[in-house]
C-alpha cells in the first residue's frame, strides 16, 4: 500500500506540473480566439461563424474546466505526503490559476454578444424580406384596383383603398422601426463593409418604393373619395328619372283621344304641352345625372345606362 501511495503521488506531482502547463497553452489560446470574434454583415457567413465560435469556446471551455479540475485532483493526492509549508506554496499557485479562469467568461459573454448581433440580423433581414414580398401584393392590390374600378361601385372602391392604406402605414411604420435597427446594427460613416451597405441599400430601395406606393394609394384614394359625392349625384338623378320615364313609356302606349270639341281641343293641347314641358325637365335630370357621372374617375358603366335610358327617351 506505501509503494502504491507512493506510486499516485509520483504521478499526480507529474499531472499537476503537466496539468499547469497545458493550462497556461489554453489561457494563451483562449485570448486569441476572443480577438477573433468579430461581427460579419453577411448574414449566411455570420451565422456560420457563429457556430464555429460557440464550437471553439465550448471546446477550449471544457478543456480548460477539466484541467483546473485535475489540477485540484492532483493537488488532493499529494497532500497526503506534502509538508504544510509546501501545502501553502502550491494553494498560492492554484489561487493564481484560477484567478486566470476568468477569461472562460469574457470568452462567452463575447460570444454571446455575437449571437445576439446574428440573431438582431437574422430579424432585421427576415423583416425586409418579408415587405419586399409584400409590397408586390400591395401593388397588384392597387392595380386590380385600378383595372376593376368601372366594375365597383366608388364606395367599394374607396373601401378597398382605404383598406390598403392601412396596411400600407402599417409596414412604413416597421420600416422607420427597421431604420432604427440599421443605425445600431450596421456601421455607419464613408467606409462601410460592402455587406453592411448591402443591408442599407436593400432597406432604402424598399422604403422608397413602399413610399411611393403610399402616395399613389392616397392619390386614387382621394379620387374615388370624390367619386362617391358624383355618384351619389348620379344615382339620385336616376332614381328620379326612371319611374317618371316609365310612366310616361305607359302613356305613350295608350294613345291620344281625338276631340269633339273646342274644350276638349284645348284640354288636349295642355295635357301636350304639359308633357313636353315634363319632357324638357326630366331630360334635364338625366344630362345633369349624366354630366356627374363623368366627372367620376370611371363611368362606363354609367354611360352605358344614360345611354340606354336616352334611347328610350329619344323614342
Amino acid at each position: 500500500d506505501r509503494l502504491k501511495l507512493l506510486q499516485e503521488t509520483k504521478e499526480a506531482w507529474v499531472g499537476y506540473a503537466e496539468n499547469n502547463e497545458t493550462i497556461a497553452a489554453e489561457f494563451e489560446n483562449a485570448e486569441g480566439e476572443i480577438k477573433k470574434v468579430k461581427k460579419r454583415y453577411n448574414l449566411a457567413s455570420a451565422l456560420d461563424d457563429l457556430k464555429k465560435r460557440q464550437d471553439i469556446y465550448n471546446t477550449s471551455n471544457n478543456k480548460i474546466t477539466g484541467l483546473f479540475d485535475s489540477i485540484n485532483s492532483n493537488f488532493k493526492c499529494m497532500c497526503i505526503t506534502m509538508p504544510d509549508d509546501k501545502k501553502k506554496i502550491i494553494e498560492k499557485e492554484i489561487k493564481a490559476v484560477g484567478e486566470k479562469l476568468e477569461v472562460t467568461g469574457r470568452f462567452k459573454e463575447k460570444v454571446d454578444k455575437l449571437q445576439e448581433f446574428c440573431t438582431a440580423l437574422s430579424n432585421f433581414d427576415a423583416s425586409l424580406k418579408s415587405i419586399d414580398s409584400w409590397k408586390d401584393d400591395a401593388t397588384a392590390e392597387l392595380n386590380d384596383i385600378k383595372a376593376a374600378s368601372d366594375k365597383m361601385v366608388p364606395e367599394d372602391r374607396v373601401a378597398r383603398t382605404m383598406d390598403l392604406q392601412e396596411d400600407i402605414a402599417a409596414k412604413m411604420a416597421i420600416l422607420v422601426e427597421n431604420a432604427a435597427t440599421e443605425k445600431d446594427l450596421l456601421p455607419q460613416g464613408e467606409k462601410v463593409p460592402q455587406d453592411a451597405q448591402d443591408f442599407k441599400d436593400e432597406l432604402n430601395r424598399i422604403t422608397k418604393y413602399v413610399t411611393e406606393l403610399q402616395e399613389k394609394t392616397k392619390s386614387e384614394c382621394s379620387k374615388y373619395s370624390e367619386d362617391v359625392k358624383f355618384w351619389a349625384e348620379y344615382r339620385t338623378g336616376i332614381k328620379e328619372f326612371t319611374p317618371w320615364l316609365v310612366e310616361s313609356e305607359g302613356s305613350c302606349t295608350e294613345g291620344l283621344a281625338k276631340p269633339t270639341n273646342l274644350d276638349e281641343v284645348k284640354a288636349l293641347n295642355e295635357k301636350v304641352g304639359s308633357f313636353a314641358k315634363s319632357c324638357e325637365n326630366y331630360l334635364k335630370v338625366l344630362l345633369s345625372a349624366d354630366g356627374a357621372a363623368k366627372k367620376m374617375t370611371t363611368h362606363a358603366e354609367a354611360d352605358n345606362e344614360v345611354a340606354a335610358l336616352k334611347g328610350r327617351f329619344d323614342k
